[in-house]
């Protein structure tokens, strides 16, 4: 690892108030030098991956930092939005059996006393979370909040610092949402915003199937059009120059009559016009 990847790959080196700087300067690395950028993700993301295997609160301020810096690359267009959302699920998800947090669960990697994971979720929301405002993201995030709100219920009660940043942070993100307290509300929202979230991507699938139907059939419409419009334009090409060279004989018979010398004359005289016809069909035709 050079130099620079070290710097750009431990955002923990940097002071907090200034990672969003570090961010600004890989954007503008990332424009010439993609490949040194793209490593750099890679570092930061197996980074926060080993984070949350080994769990050791020596590393808790460094992790913030980590995806702090994450955050900030997507403000900076580094990162799309799939990224933000897969490290979201992961931060939440990792080490629970079947990826989903169920009360009661031991979790060696996530006790339920444990509530660092919670403040890694709402520094990356409220680092870029206001982003996700409109379109696919806005029902991504509102997907995940549902989510996150179910696992917070699987934890102990949470402590009053804990709390307020959850606060907080729906506020920023969603000023209108409603916190559940109870377990089995949350439980129920959340398989019914999973079914719906089934339900839209099928019906998705089904119009993209349509869409590429439709695309598929107006291509070959085209293209019988186009082979249609090339037998016309050879059909009249081949037509025009038979008929130039059924001239060309008559010309030639009404010339046998008249003397050698004649004939000379008058052929070179009235095939001129004739020849240029010829190479410009010739042209046309090969073209």
């Amino acid at each position: 690892m050079t130099i620079l990847d070290k710097v750009f790959s431990k955002p923990g080196k940097v002071k907090f108030s200034n990672i969003h700087l570090l961010a600004v300067l890989l954007g503008a690395l990332f424009r010439y030098h993609q490949s040194f950028a793209i490593g750099v993700i890679d570092n930061v993301l197996e980074q926060i991956v080993l984070g949350l295997e080994q769990n050791d609160f020596k590393f808790n301020q460094r992790r913030t930092a980590e995806v702090k810096y994450l955050g900030e690359l997507y403000n900076y267009k580094v990162v799309d939005s799939g990224v933000i959302f897969d490290t979201l699920y992961r931060i939440i998800t990792y080490g629970h059996e079947g990826g989903r947090p169920m009360p009661g669960r031991a979790n060696m990697f996530d006790l339920p006393d444990d509530f660092f994971r919670i403040r890694l979720v709402c520094t990356i929301l409220d680092t870029c979370g206001i982003c996700f405002d409109r379109g696919s993201s806005r029902k991504k995030l509102d997907f995940f909040l549902t989510f996150f709100q179910y696992y917070l219920l699987t934890k102990d009660p949470l402590p009053m610092e804990i709390d307020f940043l959850v606060q907080d942070t729906y506020s920023l993100v969603r000023p209108q949402w409603k916190i559940v307290l109870d377990l089995a509300d949350a439980s129920q929202l959340l398989s019914e915003a999973i079914a719906a979230n089934y339900k839209q991507s099928e019906i998705d699938k089904v119009a993209d199937a349509v869409e590429d139907e439709e695309s598929a059939s107006d291509d070959d419409l085209a293209d019988d059009d186009g082979l249609a419009d090339e037998g016309v334009d050879d059909v009249s090409d081949d037509d025009a120059e038979v008929s130039w060279l059924c001239w060309l004989l008559s010309v030639a018979l009404t010339q046998t009559s008249r003397s050698p010398t004649e004939r000379l004359l008058l052929k070179s005289k009235e095939l001129l016009p004739t020849r240029k016809r010829l190479s410009s069909l010739r042209v046309k035709s090969s073209s």
